[in-house]
């Protein structure tokens, strides 16, 4: 911000003395100091020193010079000499009344329109115009003035919201108990015709949370653990921010599954925990619908082993229903410690070779 000189009116004093170049202490008559600032209180300000009795104005004489006052103590000023271009001279002509006047000049103009592009435009710091088109118009989208057209509207809203653990949708194991510790979850957000002034985090069984950092874009740590869901059901993270005109939300979800096995086993009957997890393909899923494709050798069954709240299913092997037996019931533990019972159905026959089965 560009700083002002003080200024007072009638700013002319009278020097005492004569003075050679390099002179910085400089002495005025009695009681002229008092027509000037003091710098200790206002700051310093330039002055124009000159011959006034050979020269009526400072312009005509060829040693008339700029000084900067730093100092004003009684009537002694204390000065830098050779401001604005001028040289240090001599101001010590026989007979010649010497004066000092704070009066208009280059650095005066200057520091007017400086201020004068600081207060109007800013010296364009505010302004991204990197891609203008024909016929756009300069518009504040919150951040910055940037070409658009002249009825464009910048509305507030969220243009990420994203959690280190995963995108929205991502499928995790159910399990039991706490699902996140404290400081495990970090969130982070972006704004478009931002920046936003509130934001907080909003989740079943917390407090809001805030978001951290300077426009309420985080890292932002939870501060409250995060228990699993029911089995098949999900966990929700909504962010809501607002940039005090307009608000937005944007949620991140996170679904719990268990997961469901396929493959081929030597084992007919009486099946356990270890000979489903044992199988070759797993995945999570909450459905009991699914094609697979194995390859059973000799003495080799087909298997398929899924949860069995969700039901009995149809098995469709080379297009023809039909093809596995009645499921036994086996309790399954998985590895984040959810415990419930699990169908395993298994080919009628063994040694099929490569074989589609499509389950409904």
């Amino acid at each position: 911000m560009t700083t002002f000189d003080p200024v007072v009116n009638f700013g002319i004093v009278t020097v005492s003395t004569g003075y050679v170049s390099g002179a910085t202490s400089i002495s005025l008559q009695s009681g002229e100091g008092s027509k000037l600032p003091d710098p200790a209180v206002s700051g310093d300000f330039n002055l124009t020193w000159w011959d006034n009795t050979n020269y009526q104005t400072a312009d005509i004489d060829p040693n008339k010079e700029i000084v900067r006052c730093t100092g004003n103590s009684g009537d002694i000023l204390t000065v830098i000499r050779a401001q604005e271009g001028t040289a240090d001279t001599n101001k010590n002509t026989g007979g010649s009344t010497y004066k000092m006047g704070l009066t208009f000049t280059k650095k005066t103009y200057e520091n007017i329109t400086d201020a004068f592009l600081n207060i109007y435009i800013d010296e364009l710091v505010d302004v991204n115009a990197s891609s203008p088109t024909k016929n756009d118009v300069l518009k504040w989208n919150g951040l910055a003035f940037v070409p658009a057209v002249y009825n464009a509207s910048f509305t507030f809203s969220i243009a990420t919201f994203t959690c280190t653990i995963g995108a929205t949708a991502t499928v995790f194991e159910i399990g039991s108990g706490t699902w996140k510790a404290i400081g495990e979850l970090s969130f982070s957000a972006t704004y478009n015709n931002g920046p936003a002034t509130d934001g907080y985090v909003s989740h079943s069984g917390w407090s809001n949370l805030t978001m951290d950092g300077v426009g309420y874009v985080g890292p932002t740590l939870n501060t409250e653990t995060v228990s699993y869901p029911s089995v098949g059901s999900t966990k929700a993270f909504t962010l809501h921010a607002t940039d005090g005109t307009d608000t937005s939300t944007n949620t991140i979800t996170y679904y719990f599954y268990n997961r469901r096995f396929w493959g081929v086993s030597s084992v007919a009957s009486g099946y356990t925990e270890a000979d489903i997890e044992g199988l070759a393909n797993n995945e999570l899923s909450n459905s009991k619908t699914k094609t697979f494709t194995v390859s059973p050798g000799s003495g080799e069954y087909i298997i398929f082993s899924y949860p069995k709240r969700l039901g009995t299913v149809t098995f469709y092997v080379g297009g023809f229903e039909g093809g596995l037996q009645a499921p036994e019931t086996v309790s399954v533990t998985n590895a984040s410690g959810y415990t419930e019972d699990y169908y395993i159905y298994r080919s009628t026959n063994s040694n099929l070779g490569s074989t589609t089965v499509t389950t409904v």
